[in-house]
């Protein structure tokens, strides 16, 4: 903040128009970390009631897999670059408002579906609407912060996964449990989309940097894949969101089956260890990540390497332990260290890329990172646990099948440490700002 001495040289007094655009500054980036808690809100729901869901409609759960994964991931992935492409020419304030608008919509709409292809067809939409909100979110956040403080404020924005899961867990899983899990879908969806006019009428679109071009699609692929720390983020990212995706939408279901809890008690063990101590790990590794990459700027790569490294055998314990209170705090701390990657991960992706081409590295970060996390791990977890299940071993219990996936799943982190500490390595030299 630039301050202005006084007349009488005794004092020092801010500047006030500087700090107007500092507190307007926080105010949108509060509002983007608001909507994509709603973003995450009704991404989680279906893992916080899916017990109900498959008991009704008596799935399996590779079937509950499909829902949460391709059905999601393939259209949200799919329409990012269009999206994305569209945001470095217009109006990155009206996509965003318009996505949220169709998101909330469906969300809502799935607690009307009666039946298996109902509910596939309404979380296609959801994913839809969804699909318009990160990479212009982002591009916007990255003209609005320097590059001094953007991880950190990229980290803040990374805060709506646990702060809407944490949501989801608490007031969906109760909704679900007394009003069913149809009113929990409809009472969730509706507040995002007055959140969606509140942003449309307050928030300004900022301006871009002064003749900076907007690269072609092709010329965008070319220059980003050229990079190596991009090619390892792409590799890192996508085996972390394998584990995340997989992990998050079980975890009701495995605290209910292994440890007998109500699907309430369940959900908020999810919110705490997804809304708390996640979102400690994901504001730690914004933090973090900018206080040492200003000596060294592949720490960008290496906190989360080191992050994912210490999360794998907490996971592990968490997933293999009998006892409630060692699961319990084993997930706290794998959770922590786990969720350290996320704004580490959009970070390197906004300061390899030009001022107008950032939504689009965004998006094709995420695209693949999507398509391997959301279209693999979900599927991929309900499937191991469907075998693992039937295969013959000493514990018979509900949980097995689940349990043994989601600890088989948990090993992929080491991998995806790998690739970030790799991405560290060369990010001094692709980074532009």
């Amino acid at each position: 903040m630039r301050c202005i001495r006084t007349e009488s040289g005794k004092g020092l007094r801010m500047n006030s128009a500087t700090q107007r655009g500092t507190i307007y500054r926080g105010y949108v980036l509060g509002m983007l970390f608001l909507a994509y808690a709603f973003n995450y809100i009704d991404r989680i729901l279906l893992g916080i009631v899916q017990e109900p869901i498959k008991a009704e409609f008596g799935l399996t759960d590779f079937q509950l897999g499909l829902l949460g994964g391709p059905a999601f991931a393939i259209l949200y992935t799919l329409l990012g670059i269009p999206i994305a492409r569209r945001a470095e020419r217009t109006s990155r304030v009206r996509i965003i408002t318009f996505a949220m608008l169709l998101w909330s919509s469906m969300t809502a709409l799935c607690g009307l579906s009666y039946n298996y292809l109902q509910l596939l067809l309404t979380r296609l939409g959801v994913s839809i609407g969804e699909a318009g909100l990160t990479p212009p979110a982002q591009s916007v956040i990255a003209d609005y912060f320097p590059a001094s403080i953007r991880t950190t404020a990229l980290g803040i924005y990374s805060l709506g996964v646990p702060v809407g899961a944490i949501l989801a867990a608490f007031a969906g899983g109760g909704l679900a449990e007394h009003f069913g899990w149809r009113m929990a879908f409809i009472i969730m969806g509706l507040p995002g989309i007055l959140i969606a006019l509140i942003i449309w009428l307050t928030i300004k679109e900022p301006p871009r940097a002064e003749g900076a071009p907007v690269s072609s699609l092709g010329e965008a692929l070319r220059i980003l894949l050229a990079k190596r720390s991009f090619r390892n983020l792409i590799a890192a990212a996508s085996l972390s969101a394998t584990v995340t995706y997989g992990i998050g939408q079980y975890l009701t279901s495995f605290v209910v089956r292994a440890h007998s809890l109500a699907l309430s008690d369940a959900s908020k063990l999810t919110g705490i260890t997804i809304g708390i101590f996640a979102g400690l790990g994901t504001f730690l590794g914004g933090y973090l990540s900018d206080r040492l990459a200003a000596r060294q700027r592949g720490a960008i790569g290496y906190v989360p390497a080191v992050a994912l490294i210490i999360a794998t055998p907490a996971y592990m314990l968490a997933f293999a332990s009998q006892s409630f209170w060692l699961m319990v705090v084993a997930l706290f701390t794998g959770a922590a260290f786990h969720y350290v990657y996320l704004a580490p991960m959009y970070a390197m992706a906004q300061g390899i890329a030009t001022p107008r081409m950032r939504a689009t590295a965004v998006a094709l970060l995420l695209l693949v990172v999507n398509l391997v996390g959301y279209g693999i791990g979900p599927p991929l977890v309900g499937a191991a646990s469907d075998w693992l299940m039937s295969v013959k071993a000493i514990d018979s219990s509900p949980a097995a099948g689940l349990r043994r996936a989601l600890v088989l799943v948990a090993l992929l982190q080491p991998l995806s440490a790998l690739y970030y500490w790799r991405a560290g390595r060369t990010l001094d030299a692709d980074w532009l700002d």
